[in-house]
């Protein structure tokens, strides 16, 4: 996502996960989208997650470097931003060829299928972090969910919640349970579909919003 830095209307600023550049005097590296007009932050000093305006954002004079992202170890975080860098291109694209996701899991060290995984995390979720696996190995966010479960709580999400006049996240967790009852599906627990709701409450939410 491009930025205009401030200098002159010909210079622009590529917001993508891992860049880091100041936004009111502070340096800070992006994460992702936070929203269409939004980016989600790390201040490089204090280690302070927030959402800061893309308006506010400008090109950093001198690189440096974050140590880490919410308590993602260094060498976690920059193999994310790594990754971001390279599965970015591809949000925009529904079909990639087996060629070239061979080639990006031998650039990262991964299997095609692990590679894939990545690539669908960061589709649902375009922020370096999403990315980050556990001590164990398991990536944060991994769905744990019955796939028809996790089906069935996008669907309530899309219907529901995804519009210009949204109810409340409550609502649309009463309606997964009761809609997953009907079916004869184990109702989800409350915090699976805040957690699925948080994952859409960002870009995707706000660019369904406009449309």
């Amino acid at each position: 996502m491009p930025a205009s830095d401030g200098e002159g209307a010909s210079m622009t600023l590529e917001l993508t996960p891992g860049t880091t550049c100041v936004a009111d005097g502070r340096v800070i590296q992006i994460d992702g989208a936070d929203s269409l007009t939004h980016m989600r932050v790390r201040d490089v000093a204090t280690g302070a997650v927030s959402s800061v305006a893309i308006a506010r954002i400008e090109s950093l004079p001198k690189t440096a470097a974050a140590s880490s992202f919410e308590g993602i170890p260094a060498a976690e975080w920059k193999r994310c931003c790594d990754l971001a860098k390279d599965l970015t291109p591809l949000n925009s694209r529904s079909t990639v060829s087996r060629s070239e996701l061979e080639k990006l899991a031998k650039r990262h060290g991964i299997s095609v299928r692990q590679l894939q995984r990545a690539r669908a995390t960061f589709r649902n979720d375009p922020r370096a972090s999403a990315l980050a696996r556990r001590p164990g190995g398991r990536p944060l966010g991994l769905n744990q969910l019955d796939p028809e479960v996790d089906a069935l709580i996008k669907h309530v999400i899309a219907k529901h919640y995804l519009r210009r006049e949204r109810p409340t996240k409550e609502y649309v967790v009463t309606r997964a349970r009761s809609l997953a009852r009907r079916l004869k599906l184990k109702p989800p627990s409350r915090s699976a579909v805040l957690t699925r709701i948080d994952r859409e409450d960002g870009y995707q939410a706000d660019r369904a919003r406009l449309c």
